[in-house]
C-alpha cells in the first residue's frame, strides 16, 4: 500500500526523472503559465532531457516556431548540480525557473547556468527558485 494524502493523488516516479510543470496557481478567469520542473535526483549519477515549449495557441510549431528546455543534473551523495538552457528557433523567454525536489531531499543544490534566489519547503516539496 502507498500512503498518500487525500488532497491529491500519489505520484510514483523513477529516480532520474524530470517532469515539466506549470507551477503557477490556475484561475478560471485568467490563463497563467510559469514553467518549472519536478526533479527526482538519484543518489549518484547524471541524467538529462529536453522539453518542447511553444505558445500553446497557434500552429507555429509546424513552422519550427518553438523552443526547447535542456535540463541536466549531476548528482553525488553531497550535491545536486543542475544546468538549464533555453534553445531552439524561438527559445523560451522565462528567466526564473522553479525546481521542485521531493522531501526529504537535503543535498546542496547548485545551478550551473544561473543563481539560486530561494530554497524553501512548500507543502510536500523542496522548492528551489533559480534566476537563469
Amino acid at each position: 500500500m502507498l500512503a498518500a494524502p487525500w488532497t491529491y493523488p500519489p505520484l510514483v516516479v523513477k529516480a532520474g526523472a524530470i517532469i515539466p510543470r506549470n507551477v503557477v496557481k490556475q484561475h478560471f478567469n485568467a490563463r497563467a503559465e510559469e514553467r518549472g520542473f519536478a526533479l527526482f535526483p538519484p543518489k549518484r549519477g547524471a541524467f538529462s532531457d529536453e522539453f518542447f515549449e511553444d505558445d500553446g495557441l497557434s500552429e507555429g510549431y509546424r513552422e519550427s516556431r518553438y523552443g526547447l528546455w535542456a535540463v541536466a543534473m549531476e548528482c553525488d551523495p553531497a550535491t545536486i548540480a543542475i544546468a538549464i538552457k533555453a534553445t531552439g528557433a524561438e527559445p523560451p523567454k522565462d528567466r526564473q525557473m522553479t525546481l521542485l525536489l521531493p522531501l526529504p531531499e537535503q543535498r546542496k543544490v547548485t545551478v550551473k547556468s544561473g543563481k539560486i534566489i530561494s530554497d524553501r519547503v512548500i507543502e510536500a516539496n523542496r522548492e528551489v527558485v533559480a534566476e537563469l
